[in-house]
């Protein structure tokens, strides 16, 4: 078994073990081989005093051999290697399937991750379905009086700005977001006395196809998280969408998105694990 860093030339070998839409750009990808074919990988961002691991998964018929155990052993030792000082936590993301899950809980737990299963709704939705959603109707009542821009709206400054904001306030899921990917025209930051208090980040996958990759609002902020939402629809609207996925990870934005969609969605599981600051070494040898 050889482990070692999957670079643009390997990635066509190992896309079938990553998932849809996956873009390197702002990901180190870790990639295991054994005899000689690509059996399992490991993404990885570090962001500020954190990191995380936005996609971990191994081939079914090479799991059970340690592939998993040294790809994030590996990956855990590069952060570090990184880093080269102290982190708050390690995040870590995974599929769920019924025999990955348990493989996984074991060997979280040999390097010391705390592990647990979110539930998480997943919306599958047509023009049409986007269309006759209730907050998109001319009589739905939405009295905001913040602002509301697009990222084209913004200079690449304020972009990064907001961006490093999210990451300074450990906000896992707008850190580990893919902002590079982001649809300037379509995606949009809602603001509260001159600071981002929500962001949508949309990725237009295909022609007239968008996916939906962040949306997040503070808590309490129903108002305003409602206002984001309908400048963003109606924005993939304006823009020709046909189809619209995504995962609403975030319990609050969770709530929202289905009350106001009104769809039943498909139910997902998104398993997560979290490596806690009092398990670094400095010589990033032995976390665990």
């Amino acid at each position: 078994m050889q482990i070692f860093s999957v670079t643009e030339e390997l990635l066509p070998a190992f896309s079938p073990l990553l998932p849809d839409g996956f873009s390197p750009r702002s990901t180190a990808v870790l990639g295991a081989s054994w005899d000689d074919v690509g059996c399992g990988v490991i993404a990885l961002n570090i962001m500020g005093t954190r990191a995380s691991i936005c996609w971990f998964w191994v081939a079914p018929d090479y799991r059970r051999r340690g592939v998993g155990q040294a790809l994030l052993h590996q990956a855990c030792v590069r952060i570090f290697e990184k880093m080269r000082r102290p982190i708050s936590n390690i995040t870590i993301s995974y599929p769920f399937d019924a025999d990955w899950a348990p493989a996984m809980e074991l060997i979280l737990s040999r390097e010391g991750f705390l592990s647990k299963a979110l539930a998480v709704q997943r919306f599958h939705l047509t023009r049409e379905e986007l269309e006759s959603a209730p907050f998109l109707s001319p009589s739905a009542n939405v009295d905001w009086r913040g602002s509301i821009l697009s990222l084209s709206a913004l200079s690449t400054a304020q972009r990064n700005e907001i961006r490093a904001q999210y990451e300074q306030e450990g906000n896992y899921q707008a850190s580990r977001a893919d902002y590079a990917a982001a649809d300037p025209e379509t995606s949009h930051v809602l603001f509260i006395h001159d600071r981002p208090a929500g962001l949508t980040l949309v990725q237009n996958t295909a022609p007239s196809v968008f996916y939906l990759n962040l949306f997040s609002i503070r808590g309490g902020c129903v108002t305003g998280g409602l206002a984001l939402v309908r400048c963003t629809a109606q924005a993939m609207l304006d823009n020709g969408l046909t189809e619209l996925s995504f995962d609403c990870v975030e319990e609050s934005a969770d709530r929202l998105a289905h009350r106001l969609l009104q769809q039943r969605g498909e139910r997902t599981l998104l398993c997560q694990g979290q490596l806690q600051q009092g398990f670094y070494r400095k010589d990033g040898t032995n976390h665990g």
